[in-house]
């Protein structure tokens, strides 16, 4: 037998397109997603290590195969860092490539595209109530959002991040392409950028940015109790 597995379960054919492509005997199997666009709704796709041609033993009855999974997809999160004056963030939005095909034996992107010129725009941060940073303060920004990955960003002009901001009683929409890191954006991996504010430098935003690791946490023991009724 061989088993391969992926997360999270999607229909064989859907309306949008997105779902799972059967294998041929020349094609792995492949799954079609489209990205949701903001944090809170998009899934964590993820695929395991294929356990290919196996055959179990008389010594192997009742030996569990355990399948890996890894993430196939790449984070990032922003700090913001107001080097002077009071600004107040009221959104930031990413514009990247939100369709694409996965590989369910390795997670390999292909097929990366964007739905529209506006359909690919995701909403990282856009609270209610606009955001106040003071003069020489950081705010973290509470969210998380999930990209294709990249294997470079030197003229990758797909993802842009975009900030409006109100400085002094003026709003001013500012646009990035990041350059950094330069050797691109891996799967299972958590991107940190800081945007330093600061009105006398070019379109008042500029990045740095740091890396940290996807951490496994433990949830803790849930008992699980039968329904006694009927005994």
């Amino acid at each position: 037998y061989s088993f391969y597995a992926y997360y999270p379960l999607t229909a064989v054919s859907q309306a949008d397109g997105n779902g799972v492509v059967a294998p041929t005997t020349t094609t792995a199997p492949q799954l079609k997603v489209t990205l949701e666009k903001t944090p809170s709704a998009q899934s964590d796709y993820m695929y395991a290590a294929p356990i290919e041609n196996y055959k179990r033993t008389s010594e192997e009855a009742g030996v569990i195969q355990k399948l890996v999974f890894r993430h196939a997809l790449t984070q990032i999160r922003f700090k913001f860092k107001n080097t002077e004056e009071s600004a107040v963030i009221k959104s930031i939005r990413v514009k990247d490539n939100d369709k694409g095909t996965m590989s369910i034996t390795d997670g390999e992107w292909s097929e990366l595209s964007a739905t529209s010129s506006e359909g690919n725009t995701f909403t990282f941060f856009q609270p209610t109530t606009p955001q106040t940073v003071a003069a020489g303060t950081s705010f973290d920004i509470p969210e998380q959002l999930m990209l294709f990955p990249k294997s470079e960003m030197a003229g990758n002009s797909t993802l842009k991040f975009e900030l409006v901001l109100d400085a002094s009683g003026v709003e001013k929409t500012v646009e990035i392409t990041p350059t950094v890191p330069a050797t691109g954006l891996t799967a299972g991996t958590s991107y940190l950028y800081t945007l330093l504010y600061n009105s006398e430098a070019k379109d008042f935003i500029s990045l740095s940015t740091e890396v940290v690791d996807w951490v496994d946490a433990i949830g803790g023991d849930l008992p699980v109790v039968p329904d006694k009724t009927g005994e």
